[in-house]
């Protein structure tokens, strides 16, 4: 028998290594740090991610959010092939959403929790749903504002 050490980080991923638990918490909170104003549907039953209405997105907030974490994408991954050039058409044209989640989600990062955001979120009228499919089928969804609503920050 061996004894073994391993590293817990506050979510509670498993880490063979201090380094590599420290990093991974690193990277949470500067993710944290980046949506800390994202809006948050305070839901006690699951309403909001039944489309029973959206919440409307700041153009500034979701502009900075959006680019901060598209550099923090770059930052954790610099060695993905062309990510470089998927990034600056998804800044440019709020597209190719998909190919970064793949990536984000083939590599098992905490980032892809993040990315699922994005993926919730009307970008012609700048509305977050409470799931992808209300995004892109906004008219199956209530036409009404959510006004149960927290910031990131104070989750």
């Amino acid at each position: 028998m061996k004894k073994i050490t391993k590293f817990k980080s506050d979510d509670g991923e498993e880490f063979d290594s201090k380094k590599e638990c420290e990093a991974h918490e690193a990277l949470i909170s500067e993710a944290d740090h980046i949506f800390r104003d994202w809006p948050v549907p305070v839901d006690k039953g699951c309403g909001f991610s039944n489309g029973d209405g959206y919440i409307s997105l700041d153009k500034n907030m979701y502009e900075r959010t959006r680019n901060e974490f598209l550099d923090l994408v770059l930052k954790a991954f610099p060695k993905w092939g062309d990510m470089k050039k998927v990034v600056e058409i998804t800044r440019k044209m709020d597209s190719n959403w998909g190919i970064i989640g793949r990536y984000l989600g083939d590599s098992d990062t905490p980032l892809y929790h993040y990315w699922c955001q994005f993926m919730d979120v009307d970008t012609k009228a700048l509305r977050l749903w409470g799931q992808g499919y209300y995004a892109h089928n906004p008219d199956k969804g209530e036409q009404v504002e959510w006004k149960k609503v927290k910031k990131w920050s104070e989750k």
